[in-house]
């Protein structure tokens, strides 16, 4: 019994060593910048498919050469995503974060001036290279920053900054290229990523919070990762949410303008539309819940770490009370209470209650079994 005790009150200390983990400092700093890099991820992608018409009248290219424009963004997209996750193993997020800034940023610059088909092209896949990897490495570097039973609401946080980006930078970049040219309006991003990488040059930082290497008994072999049915289905749905994305983001302006002859300066509205409704119920291919779920699931997720530090410096003084009364403990922890003692754990409940009452120095008031059940 002496020993059942003295383990559940180590496990009681662990618990409530557990629920005293604090969120380090500048956490919540990292969460907006990382927000504000997949803002500008997704304006990078969206702002062609609003400047489509007036390319194609300048540049005088058939929907052909233009769909080739669209689709080259995505050529070496999965090609750097994969390789960049291997890197940022070994490199800290924070300077890859920055370098892919960078890149987004000065990929945009030769728009401003005059281009043809082959440097739109090149400067197209150049710049999904850089934005291949952008989600999960700005998500690997959030996690170094909140431990896990409280990442859901920081990533739901970051991933709305797609649906954002799109809201926010169609109406504003569609006004540029209305007021100025479609130039400007990938000039405006170049000059928008510039000013991110200086932010996160001075602000970023790495996280505290890193998983140790599992060791070599329980590494899992990559093909039996990759060809699990989990991946292969997450392989198709994502295969499926892309297709469409892209389709949207090159042909959505030239479809609004050509096909229903809507004008340059109302698209940008319109694009946004289903951007709001979309940040709005959450991405819900890549997250986990949305801003208020994800609140609600760390609150819970709290909330169990809590019940159970309780839990066991409950269980703890039970067999020790338990133990003076000569009674046995069981019936009363975790409700497992039989029909016919009902009445004497009631009793001894209150007995113990009364315990605790004068070692705390207040009255306690409880109708239920001390420990909460599971």
């Amino acid at each position: 019994m002496h020993r059942q005790i003295r383990e559940t009150s180590i496990r009681s200390r662990e618990a409530a060593t557990m629920y005293r983990i604090r969120i380090p400092d500048h956490s919540w700093l990292m969460v907006a910048l990382l927000f504000l890099f997949m803002l500008v991820n997704f304006a990078d992608k969206a702002v062609i498919g609003i400047a489509a018409v007036p390319m194609m009248h300048e540049l005088r290219l058939s929907p052909r050469e233009f769909g080739l424009i669209g689709s080259s963004f995505f050529l070496l997209f999965p090609v750097s995503a994969v390789i960049t996750g291997f890197i940022v193993n070994r490199v800290q997020t924070r300077w890859a974060l920055l370098v892919m800034a960078l890149v987004w940023a000065l990929t945009q610059f030769p728009m401003l001036g005059t281009v043809g088909f082959t440097t739109v092209v090149a400067c197209r896949v150049a710049l999904g290279a850089g934005e291949g990897p952008a989600y999960p490495v700005a998500l690997h570097s959030a996690y170094k920053w909140f431990p896990n039973e409280l990442r859901t609401l920081p990533t739901a946080v970051i991933a709305q900054g797609a649906g954002i980006g799109i809201m926010v930078a169609l109406p504003l970049l569609n006004w540029v290229i209305v007021r100025y040219s479609w130039h400007w309006a990938f000039g405006v991003l170049g000059i928008t990523g510039l000013a991110w990488s200086a932010a996160w040059f001075l602000l970023g930082r790495e996280g505290p919070l890193t998983t140790p290497r599992a060791i070599d008994a329980h590494r899992v072999a990559y093909g039996q990762l990759l060809f699990s049915p989990t991946v292969i289905a997450s392989w198709c749905a994502s295969f499926g949410a892309q297709w469409g994305l892209s389709q949207a983001l090159s042909w959505q302006g030239a479809f609004l303008i050509k096909g229903l002859g809507f004008t340059q300066g109302s698209i940008g509205l319109l694009g946004a539309l289903p951007a709001a409704g979309y940040s709005r119920q959450g991405r819900a291919d890549d997250d986990r819940g949305s801003s208020a779920f994800g609140h609600l699931r760390d609150r819970q997720c709290r909330g169990q770490r809590n019940r159970t530090g309780r839990s066991a410096r409950c269980a703890a003084r039970d067999r020790h009370c338990c133990q003076h009364l000569g009674r046995d403990p069981r019936p009363l922890c975790h409700g497992q209470r039989r029909r016919g003692s009902r009445n004497a754990a009631r009793r001894l409940q209150h007995r113990f209650h009364d315990l605790r009452s004068r070692h705390a120095g207040r009255r306690y008031h409880s109708h239920g079994a001390c420990a909460p059940r599971a």
